[in-house]
């Protein structure tokens, strides 16, 4: 329920390029990640308003320094710039790319155990080993 209400307040507030101030970079990257996470058709809507928002201003024109880039629109560019906004826009357009959903997700139990033992096994290992060289190391005082 908080999640949904969540992906609400989200799409009652889509990405917009509008220079009144509404152009917030850092919001947009993170609530793509909520959104992508949420799916269905609020992640749509999402989506279409975020392509139109960002990869409509991308500087396009060739042989501009600038091309490929975002300007600086939203108030964490004082800080960083056309390099904070090119940065965070790539980022918010790779959602979908670089995050697995997480949400609905099946997963299969036994698997899921089996990793959990190997991890702890191999974790047990490398401690043994990381005390064996300290012991050597330190002549065997601990």
């Amino acid at each position: 329920p908080m999640i949904s209400k969540g992906a609400d307040l989200c799409i009652a507030r889509p990405p917009t390029w509008e220079t009144t101030g509404e152009i917030d970079y850092y919001y947009w990257y993170y609530a793509t990640l909520a959104m992508f996470q949420v799916g269905g058709p609020r992640w749509e809507k999402w989506n279409a308003a975020l392509k139109t928002a960002v990869i409509d201003h991308q500087r396009n024109v060739k042989g501009e320094c600038e091309f490929g880039s975002w300007d600086g629109m939203d108030p964490w560019c004082k800080a960083g710039g056309r390099v904070y906004a090119t940065a965070i826009n790539c980022l918010t357009m790779e959602v979908y790319y670089r995050y697995p959903k997480v949400f609905g997700a099946k997963t299969d139990p036994k698997k899921d155990d089996k990793k959990k033992r190997t991890s702890r096994k191999s974790g047990r290992r490398l401690a043994t080993a990381e005390t064996t060289r300290l012991r050597r190391t330190a002549g065997n005082t601990l």
